[in-house]
């Protein structure tokens, strides 16, 4: 049985509920979690806020779900101490730990998001998700082939698990292309040019072998020497997004169109950032804007489908 299965009665509306009585904890927690998967995260909070008001501490998993929603709202930190007071309500959840490590990830503390990976497969070692996350974690930290070996783990458990099987395809892709990438690398490993384009091209070799942080030193060099580069905002948008640094990456993003407002290509690279962050609605009028640029931009109409896709569920 789900962690919040009690809470879900076919035949209750939680309006009714909370108009019948408004000091029902439960029916606040209902709604929030109604809100919540419907996009409508800020209203969701104001559930789950209410519910602990009402019912304080409140239940280890009104703290997760407070978190998600937090985490949604790419309020990491916020969610992060969600997460820990439903730990110290409930040392075992499994998913209080996976959600820490998925919180933890968008802050850059990526050695600790894997070891609440560890904690949760601990746990629950039948937990798929945490097991799939863990894979992502190493995957974003070059670690590949252990990352591969989290992801069959995770499909062995769960075939239907949220994101496994894109996450394979993306390891794999990245271990099939690195032989060659790592021989382009080691022909311009050692060039130090006064060069912004050169520094971006470096900086693009590193990101296709998943050297990241590397790859953001490339582009914020090619930045100090041609700071109206818009090349290098948007290259540097997209490494940051592979680390989950939500903000840092938008932030990138926002420089980059304000240097260059008609490039439909920034706009689809943020919309795709903010649908990556469960940003829908925002993520949709990135889309737009690059459909409006480019009608011939033929993957902004697959982002935007993706996107629709989201904020119908």
């Amino acid at each position: 049985m789900s962690l919040f299965a009690r809470f879900w009665k076919k035949d209750t509306n939680h309006d009714k509920v909370i108009e019948l009585d408004p000091r029902d904890s439960l029916g606040w927690v209902k709604k929030g979690l109604v809100l919540s998967k419907r996009g409508r995260y800020q209203e969701a909070l104001s559930c789950y806020e209410k519910a602990i008001e009402l019912d304080p501490p409140g239940y280890a998993g009104i703290w997760i779900s407070k978190g998600v929603v937090l985490a949604s709202l790419s309020r990491y930190q916020e969610a992060i101490t969600c997460y820990d007071t439903a730990i110290g309500l409930d040392p075992r959840l499994a998913e209080a730990w996976d959600g820490k490590g998925v919180a933890l990830r968008n802050i850059g503390k990526w050695q600790e998001e894997i070891n609440c990976y560890d904690r949760a497969i601990e746990l629950n070692p039948r937990y798929a998700l945490a097991w799939g996350n863990k894979g992502l974690a190493l995957h974003n930290l070059g670690k590949h082939q252990e990352a591969l070996k989290c992801v069959d783990e995770a499909i062995r458990l769960d075939p239907k698990a949220p994101q496994v099987h894109s996450t394979k395809r993306m390891i794999l892709q990245v271990l099939s292309k690195q032989s060659k990438d790592a021989v382009v690398y080691d022909k311009i490993k050692n060039v130090e040019p006064e060069d912004a384009l050169v520094w971006n091209k470096k900086g693009l070799a590193l990101a296709s072998l998943s050297r990241y942080q590397e790859a953001i030193s490339c582009f914020d060099k090619a930045i100090e020497l041609d700071p109206k580069d818009a090349l290098g905002w948007n290259n540097k948008g997209t490494a940051l997004t592979n680390l989950f640094r939500s903000q840092e990456a938008i932030s990138c993003f926002d420089k980059a169109i304000e240097l260059e407002p008609g490039n439909a290509s920034i706009w689809f690279n943020k919309g795709g950032s903010l649908y990556a962050f469960a940003r829908y609605e925002e993520a949709l009028k990135c889309t737009e804007e690059a459909i409006r640029l480019d009608p011939k931009f033929k993957a902004t109409y697959k982002l935007k489908k993706l996107i629709f896709e989201k904020i119908n569920e």
